[in-house]
This record gives C-alpha cells, sequence and structure tokens, in this order.
C-alpha cells in the first residue's frame, strides 16, 4: 500500500536506506545455519551439500569428512535421495527519522535450501520482513510482502508498507533461528543482553517477556538464550525450578539443551531428588540421566498399572465365574490345536498381553451373551475366540495384533464342529434360568 500517514512516509524514506546486506546473508546462511548432513545407508552416504555418494568406511563415531566439500559431516541413517531446509535469519540495523526519534530495524529473511542426490543445491534467501520499532514498541511499522491467501508468513508480493492487526501480527514476526553476527542494537539493549547471540525468541517477544518476567534478564544477561526462550515456553518450570537454575549458573554448568533439562528437573522431582544438589542438577551426561529417569519412571508407573489391574482382575473374578463356570472345562482338540474357555480373568489380561490385543481392555470377560475362548498350538496362544451364545456363530476370531493366524481356518473348522457342546450346556442353563442372556 502507499503511505498516507506522516509516520508512513517517514517509514518509506527510513526502509529506502536499509542496509545492502543480501549477498552476506546469503553467504553466512549457506555455510554457518545450514545443516551439514551425511544420509546414509549400509554402504554409502551422500553430502547433501554436494550431492555425491561417498564409502561407508569414511564414517567413524556418527561423523565424516567430506572428500569434496571438506566439510565435516553429521551422519544420519535415513534411504532420502532428497533433503529440503526452510528456516529465517535476522538482521538488526538502526535508523533515524523526525517523528519516530531512533528506530531499531529487524529484517528478517527466509531461507530455503533443496538438496537431491547427484545434483548441487538449490538455495533461495528472500527478505519478506522489515519491522521498524521506535522506542516504546507502541506502533511497531511494518514493511512486508503479502500473505498467500491470507495465510501463513508473508511470502509472495513486493515489500511494501502493511497495516498489520494485532491478530495476525505473528504472521509478520517469526522466530529466527539466528541473527547475522554484523547486526546492530540500541545501547539500551546492548545492556541487557539483547545481541547478536538472541536465538529461539525474535527481538519483539525477547523484549515482551522482559516485561513482566523478572528473571528473563538474568538469564540474558548470563547469555542462557535457551533457558530464555523456555520464559516463553515454559515460564512456569523457569519460577518453580528459579533455584535450581541459579545453582547450575554458579556452577558454570553449560546447558546446551534447556527443554531437556529442564523435563530432568520434573524427573528429579517426581523421585524426590535434591534439586539444590549439583550433583544431581549438573549430569555430566544429560542425555543419559535424562533417558535413565525416564525408563526408571516407566517402570514405576507399569508396576503401579499393574497393581491397578491385580485389583481390577480381584474384584471381576468372581463375577466372571458365576456367569461362565459351566463352561469351564471345555476343551476340543484337533492334531497340534487345543480351543478351550478362558477360566478366569486374568487368563484375559495374559492373553490381552500376548497376543497384543483388547481381549482384557474392553472388557470382554463382562459380555453376558459371548463365550471367549483360546486357541492354542503346541500350549502356546494363537489365537483368542468369541462366540455368540444367542445365535452360536463365531463372531471373530484374533490372533497377535488382531490379525488371523496361520492357523486359523483349522481354529474356525474345529470349532464349528464343537458348536453344538457349548449349544448343549447353553440350552440346560437356559431351562434351569440360572442365567440370563440378552436376547
Amino acid at each position: 500500500m502507499k503511505p498516507r500517514t506522516k509516520i508512513q512516509h517517514e517509514v518509506f524514506r527510513m526502509n529506502l536506506n536499509v542496509i545492502d546486506i543480501q549477498k552476506q546473508i546469503k553467504k553466512w546462511t549457506f555455510s554457518e545455519c545450514n545443516e551439514k548432513l551425511g544420509l546414509a545407508t549400509k554402504t554409502r552416504f551422500w553430502c547433501i551439500d554436494c550431492g555425491d555418494y561417498h564409502p561407508i568406511s569414511l564414517v567413524k563415531n556418527n561423523k565424516a569428512k567430506c572428500p569434496n566439500c571438506k566439510i565435516e559431516l553429521s551422519i544420519v541413517q535415513s534411504r532420502k535421495r532428497t533433503y529440503n531446509q526452510r528456516y529465517w535469519v535476522a538482521f538488526a540495523e538502526l535508523s533515524c527519522g523526525d517523528l519516530l526519534g531512533e528506530v531499531q530495524v529487524i529484517r528478517l529473511f527466509e531461507v530455503r535450501s533443496n538438496h537431491s542426490v547427484n545434483f548441487k543445491p538449490h538455495f533461495y534467501v528472500v527478505e519478506n520482513v522489515r519491522q521498524f520499532i521506535p522506542e516504546d514498541h507502541s506502533k511497531v511499522q511494518y514493511v512486508a510482502r503479502t500473505r498467500n491467501m491470507g495465510q501463513g508468513y508473508p511470502s509472495g508480493g513486493d515489500l511494501e508498507i502493511r497495516n498489520v492487526s494485532h491478530y495476525h501480527s505473528w504472521n509478520y514476526n517469526p522466530c529466527p533461528y539466528r541473527f547475522h553476527p554484523w547486526s546492530q542494537f540500541k545501547p539500551k539493549y546492548g545492556k541487557i543482553g539483547i545481541n547478536s547471540g538472541l536465538q529461539g525468541l525474535s527481538f519483539l517477544e525477547s523484549t515482551r517477556i522482559l516485561n513482566f518476567n523478572r528473571n528473563a534478564e538474568t538469564l540474558l544477561k548470563m547469555g542462557q538464550y535457551g533457558l530464555f526462550s523456555e520464559c516463553s515456553n515454559n515460564e512456569g518450570k523457569i519460577f518453580r525450578y528459579w533455584n535450581s537454575i541459579k545453582i547450575a549458573l554458579r556452577n558454570k554448568y553449560k546447558i546446551e539443551d534447556s527443554g531437556m533439562w529442564l523435563d530432568y528437573l520434573d524427573l528429579l522431582d517426581f523421585f524426590g531428588k535434591d534439586l539444590k544438589s549439583p550433583r544431581y542438577i549438573c549430569p555430566n551426561n544429560l542425555k543419559h540421566e535424562h533417558d535413565r529417569y525416564v525408563q526408571k519412571k516407566g517402570e514405576q508407573e507399569r508396576r503401579i498399572k499393574l497393581m491397578e489391574q491385580r485389583k481390577k482382575i480381584a474384584k471381576e473374578e468372581n463375577a466372571y465365574r458365576e456367569s461362565k463356570a459351566p463352561f469351564f472345562g471345555l476343551v476340543f482338540n484337533k492334531g497340534e490345536i487345543t480351543i478351550k474357555v478362558l477360566e478366569s480373568v486374568k487368563e484375559f489380561m495374559e492373553h490381552g498381553d500376548i497376543l497384543k490385543h483388547c481381549v482384557f481392555a474392553n472388557e470382554y470377560y463382562k459380555k453376558k451373551e459371548s463365550l471367549i475362548l483360546a486357541a492354542y498350538v503346541n500350549d502356546q496362544p494363537i489365537e483368542t475366540v468369541e462366540v455368540s451364545l444367542n445365535t452360536m456363530e463365531i463372531i471373530q476370531s484374533r490372533g497377535e495384533h488382531n490379525n488371523p493366524s496361520c492357523f486359523n481356518s483349522d481354529i474356525m473348522s474345529l470349532l464349528h464342529s464343537n458348536m453344538s457342546k457349548i449349544g448343549r450346556i447353553y440350552k440346560s442353563l437356559k431351562k434351569a434360568n440360572q442365567i440370563t442372556i440378552k436376547a
């Protein structure tokens, strides 16, 4: 849109005088920001920077040096023949105007790189957003491209002055992966730690956090950008574990993955560990300790679940026996196949665990109108069968993961030939009015 107000005219003039940084941004993003990967199969890997294949013998400890590019690659197991990267980077500079005074300018570039086997990568860097931020942040002015179909980040058309509503401001405020090292910030921002090292949050989001989170400035000044970004995503955890954070920083502990470290503190708290002890909160190998406690918690939760299941079994056992006891002892044999009635709720749970289906989870032992039988081959459970007591027909016969086994047809045939025995027991019970079968 054309500038209409005095402020828009001033922004239009400042926009014409921004630094020409496009070439430097493109060179920097390709060399410093793009992932350096090798996608490997069992016999070879290909470098995403040059597209050439190389022998797997060059890989050591998931690292390899590309013979063509001379670049150190991180090796990932994958059969992909293409790989795409897409992210944002930013550049900060200063500008002055008569009405707005000294303005902080944040320029946001969208980076895309497409990699394919046997081809050099196609690399695109497009500047899509410019933010002109006055002293009080009250009237941020935007020079940006338009959003495609009114959705997503701006990427189409020309850089023009845009009226950005409060509800769509996030579209024009993407989170950059990194700031270019030549970025220039106002001295007042530099004093509180906002510089080219800022990552994980946009500039506007960072300044907003500083207004309401008293701990954020401390993290920012100490260069803890990962924890600083968590002030937006996990503000509650930052307040909850603030004493632990201070102890870790006092011990000069390097927190490489702030999200994992905060999750690790959750695990320590779950197990009642001392959150003020560097022994626990500053592990040498964070991932190993995190995974160990995750496994430990999983085992404890499984034990609790098993106890609950046992209580549930004890509660339901008598009701099941009263309902299906007349059928207990029914056994049908043919060759290596044996079919018999499940005689306890515990057996339902065991068969559900072995065959990985829902016969226990969906409480089939409560079905008054059905009889549940188990088929065995050489004393190993192979299928679970549901028979309708109303129609004397097989409703379903399920093997592992609900799939039919290779003995399915033989099991069905054996059960059909003995269905009359089940029917006789059902008729005698019905005449004696010992059980009620749903019509």
